[in-house]
């Protein structure tokens, strides 16, 4: 990894936390995402693209494949019972986070 692509990775784990802020339901501290790591914030923005494309390939996935997902890579988001949709709000684009969740899943 090179230092403009360390630095990248830096910039968009502290611009993640920043919109977990701002979208995180007012009485919650969220100290589950304080506590995340910058590697494992890479390995669950990698598991969101992956998810991206498979949805766009196979859109009978549903929110819980999503979830299960992210609580094998990261188990104590699970403390905290919007993490899924807070992850999948701020990483995945538009269209596929309402293919995700279009299906009422």
């Amino acid at each position: 990894m090179n230092i403009d692509t360390s630095l990248l990775n830096r910039l968009e784990f502290i611009e993640f936390k920043q919109h977990v802020l701002f979208l995180k339901q007012p009485n919650h501290k969220v100290k589950v995402f304080s506590d995340l790591s910058l590697d494992e914030y890479l390995k669950i923005k990698d598991y969101v693209n992956k998810f991206e494309e498979l949805l766009k390939l196979n859109n009978s996935l549903s929110f819980k494949d999503f979830t299960n997902g992210l609580y094998d890579i990261c188990p104590r988001i699970k403390a905290y019972s919007e993490s899924s949709v807070l992850i999948a709000k701020i990483l995945m684009g538009y269209n596929n986070y309402d293919l995700l969740f279009s299906h009422n899943n």
